[in-house]
């Protein structure tokens, strides 16, 4: 069988399992392919929108599945350039609310989500990640985000221990996925409460729960119900700014 015509069958085969098994092909397989061209297209518009604007972006949040709402600039991009000493006048914060990712159907929206994800991540252009549900475990579980162990005091890590807010993923239950897909089958278990560490069998951190975000519930709304998370990103170039929004978005979490 001619090499187009494997590709073209294994496209048609993968069309047809979950979307589970499809990010994780899109997001592993073609993230060095079909994402380059949208990592190329991501570093042309940030040259023509640094050209046009002469600002740099010094820090990029995506908020998946989200519409920033009207008195963003005030809430959030004004009080946090305050907070790090960012001169807004030369430079740019990016809070992004153009990803859609769907669990329910396969639309070429959805892919384009998943690639533009896959893109800045790997680029590293993104910093933070803010998603609700099993949006945001999609990325927990790619191993992306790091251990907040390693960007947030002991004190305050400590607190958010104690209050049940530390995010884990269990690596048995990811070996046990990959394992299942392998296969071509659904992973037999279900995956474990990400906030109840004590219900896995080997838990590593690798975000928060921000419950009670005042902040942010004045600049954005979100298309789900549930908790939200956030995570930073391990591939970040800013991991500082990163380190600082997470504070700043805490400040109102923590009393």
């Amino acid at each position: 069988m001619a090499l187009m015509d494997e590709f073209k069958e294994e496209r048609q085969e993968i069309k047809s399992r979950p979307f589970k098994e499809q990010f994780a092909y899109y997001f592993g397989y073609y993230k060095w392919h079909a994402f380059a061209i949208v990592v190329a297209l991501i570093a042309v518009g940030s040259m023509i929108y640094h050209f046009v604007t002469l600002k740099t972006t010094v820090f990029c949040a995506a908020f998946v599945n989200a519409t920033l709402l009207d008195g963003t600039e005030q809430i959030l991009t004004e009080p946090f350039a305050e907070l790090t000493g960012t001169d807004l006048k030369k430079e740019a914060f990016q809070f992004d609310d153009t990803v859609y990712l769907s669990m329910d159907d396969q639309s070429e929206e959805t892919m384009v989500g998943v690639q533009k994800m896959a893109a800045l991540i790997y680029s590293g252009d993104l910093d933070v990640l803010l998603a609700k549900n099993s949006y945001f475990a999609a990325y927990a579980y790619q191993e992306v985000l790091v251990d907040p162990a390693d960007y947030l005091d002991p004190e305050t890590y400590e607190e958010l221990v104690s209050t049940g807010q530390i995010y884990c993923i269990d690596l048995a239950y990811l070996r046990a996925s990959k394992e299942a897909s392998d296969r071509g089958e659904e992973v037999a278990v279900e995956m474990p409460d990400p906030l109840d560490p004590s219900g896995m069998q080997e838990p590593v951190a690798a975000g928060l729960a921000l419950k009670d975000c005042k902040t942010l519930d004045g600049a954005v709304v979100f298309r789900e119900e549930g908790p939200l998370y956030i995570g930073v990103l391990a591939t970040s170039k800013r991991q500082d700014m990163a380190k600082q929004f997470v504070d700043f978005l805490l400040r109102d979490v923590i009393e």
